[in-house]
């Protein structure tokens, strides 16, 4: 048995680098794989978090995500308009996000997400990409 599917599931790994793909929903446990990842393995940690659940997507809980991130090189937060129109839940700001969030860049398109990632892959930044979803179809290299 490997485990459920991601929960810091490994789906790349190299002799320095690695990539990991975890549900991590709530800001504790965002905080927690983050801090992990970075303390387990050397070199740069790029770390993507998919606003897709219900409380993340929530204008009165993402305060609590404040600094989650904040052991990451490189922190982003991803999301798009559709997904608010399918949960019939309001719109959030780029502003607002990245206000809730701290020292985050905030993307909203998947072909920015790509671009992004598929970079810091190719740099050789260990990677944690961290959503219930699947940050809209945006694909990456290592998939």
């Amino acid at each position: 048995f490997s485990g459920a599917g991601k929960r810091m599931e490994k789906i790349y790994t190299s002799d320095n680098q690695v990539v990991y793909r975890d549900f991590a929903h709530s800001p504790s446990k965002l905080n927690a794989t983050t801090d992990a990842v970075k303390e387990a393995y050397k070199g740069n940690l790029t770390a993507v978090f998919e606003l897709h659940t219900f409380s993340s997507l929530n204008i009165e809980f993402l305060p609590y995500y404040k600094d989650s991130m904040q052991a990451a090189d490189q922190a982003i937060v991803f999301y798009n308009e559709a997904v608010f129109e399918h949960k019939k839940m309001p719109f959030m700001s780029r502003e607002f996000v990245k206000s809730c969030f701290g020292n985050i860049e905030v993307i909203n398109e998947p072909e920015d997400l790509e671009l992004i990632v598929n970079t810091a892959f190719e740099k050789g930044n260990n990677l944690l990409l961290m959503s219930s979803g699947k940050f809209n179809g945006a694909s990456f290299k290592f998939d």
